[in-house]
């Protein structure tokens, strides 16, 4: 598997990066790049042009998408507190779903629930 880079958007627990880094990915955290209250759509644009999966749990960032040709987003809709334990259990599905954009030139698009995975195609 490749390896990943993930873009964690303020609002993600830094704790939820020790699954990705577990893994062997790359975790990019905004606020070492771009202020705290950076708007949207230039967190999206900065995620996108590092190659990164963004990681939010903003509502805001679904509406962004169709503005980005290869954003790839992981929206967490699980509360915080189970971020860490929810990427861990989805992070086979994650490398998978990433591999298959990857191959189809399509982008990536994850939600991760607390009982629920899914894939957005």
């Amino acid at each position: 598997m490749p390896q990943l880079k993930f873009f964690f958007d303020n609002d993600v627990p830094d704790g939820a990066a020790v699954p990705c880094q577990g893994a062997g990915h790359v975790v990019i955290f905004m606020r070492d790049i771009l202020p705290t209250d950076a708007p949207d759509l230039l967190v999206a644009r900065t995620s996108e042009s590092q190659g990164a999966i963004l990681v939010c749990f903003d509502k805001h960032h679904k509406k962004i998408v169709p503005q980005l040709r290869t954003l790839a987003l992981l929206k967490m809709d699980c509360t915080q507190p189970l971020a860490a334990s929810r990427l861990a259990d989805a992070m086979s599905l994650i490398e998978d779903e990433y591999a298959l954009a990857e191959a189809n030139g399509s982008r990536m698009h994850v939600s991760i629930g607390k009982g629920v995975l899914r894939t957005h195609r």
